[in-house]
């Protein structure tokens, strides 16, 4: 999927994480098991565990994930960022124990995302869309022109589908965008994307880059300053 929906993924994952705190359970070598929560529940709580060889992350964030390669996985990462979020999902995707293909395909929940943006879009553009048809109801040439679609109708739409299962499978999804589009609420909804990252794969990373960033910080805090 597109860029907009690396900046979602990474805004909703700081608002989640904005209370969290660490807990290190274990922390001999290799051997590790940090547990990240909010002060009162355990919404949006995960856990990375690494062990020679290996790193595992879960919790809840849609399942779990097992990365494996480099013998300190913590280190494979904290090296290994790339983009402007600290990821580097392509090549990190190479180290999944279940390979590329397992987080790679349609992605459903990022579609969800990008619809329900498009949609408020949509309701926020409404009024100009109106006031600029009954601007050309005025001329004669556009007097039989239909006005455009009502933001509950556009949203009805996309209910309709869901409750109908239309998003779950890319074919159903793609009719769907193009109903949208001949109804004037998306632009070029042929061209969407609709394979990418799956959400809990880029969960995961943020998770494995928060923990990475939090446990480099406990452990700065940790060593004493050497006398210059």
């Amino acid at each position: 999927m597109s860029t907009d929906i690396d900046a979602k993924s990474a805004a909703l994952f700081r608002v989640d994480t904005a209370n969290h705190f660490m807990a290190i359970k274990l922390d001999q070598g290799l051997y590790r098991h940090l547990r990240f929560r909010g002060p009162r529940n355990e919404i949006a709580g995960f856990e990375v565990v690494t062990w020679p060889g290996a790193l595992a992350v879960r919790g809840d964030i849609d399942g779990g994930y097992i990365f494996t390669g480099n013998n300190d996985m913590l280190d494979f990462f904290r090296r290994s960022g790339g983009d402007e979020y600290g990821l580097n999902l392509d090549y990190w995707a190479t180290r999944l124990r279940g390979g590329r293909s397992s987080v790679w395909g349609y992605d459903e929940s990022g579609l969800r995302e990008r619809l329900q943006e498009a949609l408020a879009t949509y309701r926020e553009s409404y009024p100009a869309l109106l006031a600029a048809h009954e601007t050309r109801q005025t001329t004669e040439d556009s007097a039989s022109e239909d006005g455009p679609t009502r933001p509950e109708v556009a949203e009805a739409i996309v209910d309709d589908a869901e409750t109908e299962g239309a998003l779950l499978t890319p074919g159903s999804a793609r009719r769907l965008l193009i109903e949208l589009e001949q109804e004037g609420v998306l632009d070029n909804a042929r061209r969407w994307e609709l394979e990418g990252w799956t959400w809990s794969y880029r969960r995961a990373c943020h998770a494995i880059r928060y923990a990475v960033d939090q446990y480099d910080a406990a452990k700065a805090l940790a060593t004493p300053a050497v006398p210059a």
